[in-house]
């Protein structure tokens, strides 16, 4: 009868223990939770104007450059009275100036600076004083300028005139009508312009 050499004896014993020492490095690694290395907010532009709203986006990564979840972030304006952010990272405009908006996630934080800057010129809208003038007469153009929320400004446009022949404009609006016809004034306010006809009949 064969007998199992000692050294095949002492193999068979030892293989549990090679599998056990092998298996037990693999549950230790799933069981391990990255840690938060970074946290960065990312913003469409760093200019806020008045009126409109900004969703701000996050990235958190561990120190190996991966990406992590970024539920759980902490939102939070270091001047609430310029901007406020919600949990979501939502920032919304209250008045002119610049603020630092920080999201945190377990102890790291990032940030970002935004500016409150006016709301942008929405309409220019022009009005004559007549419905129709006689050459040598005079009339007046009147604008009525307003931004994107709604505010009437301050602001005087740029006046020209669509035939010189007809009518002319000067630079406070003044119409001086020279002949019969129909002349278009318009008034620009940066990109944004409006029109008026004016009608000058022989009288």
């Amino acid at each position: 009868m064969l007998r199992p050499l000692p050294s095949i004896r002492r193999s068979l014993l030892l293989l549990p223990v090679l599998v056990v020492a092998c298996d037990a490095p693999h549950s230790t690694s799933l069981g391990t939770t990255p840690s938060v290395a970074r946290v960065e907010i990312i913003l469409p532009a760093d200019s806020l104007p008045l009126g409109t709203a900004l969703a701000a986006a996050l990235r958190a990564t561990d120190a190996a450059g991966v990406p992590l979840a970024t539920r759980g972030a902490e939102w939070q304006s270091s001047a609430p009275t310029v901007a406020a952010v919600s949990d979501f990272g939502v920032i919304s405009p209250l008045s002119l100036g610049a603020t630092t908006i920080t999201a945190t996630i377990d102890g790291k934080s990032g940030s970002a600076t935004v500016r409150v800057v006016p709301s942008p010129i929405a309409s220019v809208t022009l009005q004559f004083s007549s419905v129709t003038i006689g050459p040598g007469q005079t009339g007046v153009v009147t604008a009525t300028v307003r931004n994107a929320i709604g505010e009437t400004l301050a602001r005087t446009p740029i006046y020209t005139t669509s035939n010189a022949l007809v009518a002319d404009v000067s630079a406070a609006g003044v119409v001086t009508a020279k002949a019969a016809g129909i002349t278009t004034i318009t008034g620009t306010v940066g990109v944004v312009s409006g029109t008026v006809l004016v009608n000058v009949v022989q009288k």
